[in-house]
């Protein structure tokens, strides 16, 4: 009994490593024994079972538990968990975070901002507030995508795209997908003391942003 026992254990994980894992297998199994132990006592006692059935039944019950333990164990080691795979970062460290660029051509308002992340994801916001007779009106792009880079060619392959539009006057908010164009940029990262300056040259023109906090 005591090989078996120690050939069961044998296969969990972490039982050769301390006697921790041991001591608490050998606690649970003596545990285990003495509640056996009594609860089958006392339903002997109660419903009159000879000594000789009680054995019997005791012994069938440990040697079915035994064999419950044999057949599980190797089952859960080869259903263990799958480990989590990381990601490895795709993207330079200097261009991770959250990156603004804000233009001013009054009575217009320009916002983008951009977040990329280092597995190679980014999401972007852009607004453009503009006055259209005595009114202001708002209008949005959003969404996220898969950002790629080729020496110093960048490529933003877009998953989600929405536009929406909202007027101050008539209240009226309107948003709707938009379609999902890949855009490529001559990316470069100016260090200066003070900050740092990510610019994007596509080609219609230059956009250059600086580092920002994260949109709420």
């Amino acid at each position: 009994m005591k090989e078996l026992l120690e050939q069961v254990l044998g296969r969990l994980p972490g039982y050769a490593d301390g006697s921790a894992f041991r001591l608490s297998a050998v606690l649970g199994l003596a545990a285990a024994s003495v509640w056996a132990w009594v609860a089958w006592g006392a339903h002997r006692r109660a419903h009159r079972v000879s000594q000789a059935r009680y054995t019997l039944a005791l012994a069938l019950l440990t040697t079915l538990g035994l064999a419950v333990l044999v057949l599980i164990v190797p089952t859960a080691s080869i259903v263990e968990s799958t480990p989590v795979r990381v990601e490895k970062p795709v993207l330079p460290p200097e261009l991770v975070g959250h990156w603004r660029a804000v233009s001013q051509n009054p009575p217009s308002l320009s916002v983008a901002d951009y977040t990329f992340t280092a597995n190679g994801y980014y999401t972007y916001a852009h607004s453009l507030v503009s006055v259209e007779g005595d009114c202001k009106v708002i209008r949005r792009r959003s969404g996220w995508g898969r950002i790629t880079l080729q020496e110093n060619h960048m490529t933003l392959a877009p998953r989600v795209s929405n536009a929406g539009m909202q007027n101050a006057c008539s209240g009226e908010n309107t948003e709707a997908p938009a379609p999902k164009v890949d855009e490529t940029y001559l990316y470069r990262i100016d260090r200066r003391p003070d900050s740092w300056t990510l610019c994007l040259e596509g080609r219609e023109a230059t956009s250059c942003f600086a580092p920002a906090p994260p949109l709420k």
